[in-house]
Protein backbone atom coordinates (compact mmCIF):
# COMPACT_ATOMS: atom_id res chain seq x y z
CA UNK A 1 0.00 0.00 0.00
CA UNK A 2 3.14 2.57 1.05
CA UNK A 3 3.77 2.76 -3.11
CA UNK A 4 0.16 2.93 -4.28
CA UNK A 5 -0.42 5.55 -1.56
CA UNK A 6 2.81 7.79 -2.56
CA UNK A 7 1.93 7.20 -6.34
CA UNK A 8 -1.62 8.97 -5.73
CA UNK A 9 -0.06 11.76 -3.33
CA UNK A 10 3.02 12.87 -5.40
CA UNK A 11 1.31 12.01 -9.25
CA UNK A 12 -2.60 11.08 -9.07
CA UNK A 13 -3.70 13.71 -6.97
CA UNK A 14 -2.13 16.66 -7.93
CA UNK A 15 -2.91 15.73 -11.70
CA UNK A 16 -6.64 16.22 -10.72
CA UNK A 17 -5.98 19.69 -10.94
CA UNK A 18 -5.16 19.29 -14.71
CA UNK A 19 -8.21 17.48 -15.44
CA UNK A 20 -10.87 18.92 -18.10
CA UNK A 21 -13.36 20.93 -15.68
CA UNK A 22 -16.06 19.48 -18.14
CA UNK A 23 -15.14 16.21 -18.93
CA UNK A 24 -14.29 15.90 -14.54
CA UNK A 25 -17.26 13.67 -13.52
CA UNK A 26 -16.74 11.52 -16.66
CA UNK A 27 -12.88 11.39 -15.27
CA UNK A 28 -13.29 10.88 -11.98
CA UNK A 29 -15.88 8.65 -12.41
CA UNK A 30 -13.69 5.95 -14.57
CA UNK A 31 -10.78 7.04 -11.78
CA UNK A 32 -12.93 6.05 -8.94
CA UNK A 33 -13.85 2.88 -10.32
CA UNK A 34 -10.68 1.49 -11.36
CA UNK A 35 -8.41 2.76 -7.97
CA UNK A 36 -11.05 1.02 -5.68
CA UNK A 37 -10.35 -2.50 -7.76
CA UNK A 38 -6.55 -2.08 -6.45
CA UNK A 39 -6.76 -0.14 -2.87
CA UNK A 40 -9.64 -1.93 -1.25
CA UNK A 41 -9.02 -5.53 -1.33
CA UNK A 42 -5.13 -4.86 -0.51
CA UNK A 43 -6.38 -2.66 2.14
CA UNK A 44 -8.44 -5.42 4.04
CA UNK A 45 -5.63 -7.97 3.35
CA UNK A 46 -3.33 -6.09 4.71
CA UNK A 47 -5.66 -5.05 7.76
CA UNK A 48 -6.62 -8.73 7.85
CA UNK A 49 -2.60 -9.98 8.00
CA UNK A 50 -2.14 -7.56 10.64
CA UNK A 51 -4.63 -9.10 12.93
CA UNK A 52 -3.34 -12.60 12.20
CA UNK A 53 -0.07 -10.88 13.35
CA UNK A 54 -1.15 -9.63 16.52
CA UNK A 55 -2.95 -12.60 17.62
CA UNK A 56 -0.69 -15.08 16.67
CA UNK A 57 1.82 -15.48 19.55
CA UNK A 58 4.64 -15.90 18.17
CA UNK A 59 5.39 -12.35 17.11
CA UNK A 60 6.74 -9.83 19.69
CA UNK A 61 3.81 -7.36 20.80
CA UNK A 62 5.43 -4.41 19.79
CA UNK A 63 5.94 -5.58 15.90
CA UNK A 64 2.28 -6.97 15.62
CA UNK A 65 0.73 -4.52 17.83
CA UNK A 66 2.55 -1.42 16.11
CA UNK A 67 1.03 -2.86 12.37
CA UNK A 68 -2.44 -3.79 13.70
CA UNK A 69 -2.40 -0.51 14.56
CA UNK A 70 -1.45 1.65 11.42
CA UNK A 71 -3.50 -0.50 9.77
CA UNK A 72 -6.69 -0.10 11.68
CA UNK A 73 -6.43 3.60 11.83
CA UNK A 74 -5.60 4.03 8.10
CA UNK A 75 -8.73 1.46 7.60
CA UNK A 76 -10.33 3.85 9.98
CA UNK A 77 -9.07 7.43 8.37
CA UNK A 78 -9.64 6.27 4.61
CA UNK A 79 -13.30 4.96 5.69
CA UNK A 80 -14.16 8.29 7.79
CA UNK A 81 -12.28 10.91 6.05
CA UNK A 82 -11.19 10.41 2.60
CA UNK A 83 -14.12 8.44 1.50
CA UNK A 84 -16.61 11.52 2.89
CA UNK A 85 -14.22 13.94 0.58
CA UNK A 86 -14.50 11.40 -2.35
CA UNK A 87 -17.89 11.62 -2.15
CA UNK A 88 -18.01 15.26 -2.71
CA UNK A 89 -15.47 15.46 -5.14
CA UNK A 90 -17.79 13.45 -7.56
CA UNK A 91 -20.32 15.72 -7.79
CA UNK A 92 -17.92 18.51 -9.57
CA UNK A 93 -14.27 20.16 -9.92
CA UNK A 94 -13.14 21.76 -6.40
CA UNK A 95 -10.04 22.91 -6.17
CA UNK A 96 -10.98 23.21 -2.25
CA UNK A 97 -11.61 19.83 -2.03
CA UNK A 98 -8.63 19.00 -4.17
CA UNK A 99 -6.40 20.52 -1.89
CA UNK A 100 -8.43 18.69 1.23
CA UNK A 101 -7.99 15.51 -0.16
CA UNK A 102 -4.35 16.28 -0.99
CA UNK A 103 -3.80 17.37 2.84
CA UNK A 104 -5.57 14.79 4.39
CA UNK A 105 -3.82 11.76 2.32
CA UNK A 106 -0.53 13.38 3.83
CA UNK A 107 -2.21 11.77 7.16
CA UNK A 108 -2.31 8.09 5.10
CA UNK A 109 0.63 8.69 3.58
CA UNK A 110 3.02 9.32 6.12
CA UNK A 111 1.12 6.28 8.22
CA UNK A 112 1.51 3.91 5.32
CA UNK A 113 5.17 4.64 5.20
CA UNK A 114 5.78 4.12 9.24
CA UNK A 115 4.14 0.57 8.65
CA UNK A 116 6.62 -0.19 5.91
CA UNK A 117 9.42 1.06 7.83
CA UNK A 118 7.94 -1.44 10.77
CA UNK A 119 7.94 -3.91 8.50
CA UNK A 120 11.91 -3.42 7.44
CA UNK A 121 12.99 -3.11 10.75
CA UNK A 122 10.82 -6.27 12.06
CA UNK A 123 11.99 -8.27 9.60
CA UNK A 124 15.47 -7.20 10.90
CA UNK A 125 15.26 -8.06 13.97
CA UNK A 126 12.68 -11.10 13.40
CA UNK A 127 15.19 -12.32 11.25
CA UNK A 128 17.36 -13.49 14.55
CA UNK A 129 14.12 -14.31 16.42
CA UNK A 130 13.22 -17.21 14.12
CA UNK A 131 16.15 -18.69 13.58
Amino acid sequence: MTGVIWFAQVIQYPLLRLVDKDRYKEYYDIHLSRIVRIVLPVIVLQLATAAYLFFDAHYPLWFSGALLTYSIFNFCYTAYISVSIYREMAFAYSDELIERLLGHNWVRTIVWTMHSLTILIGGFYLRHYFL
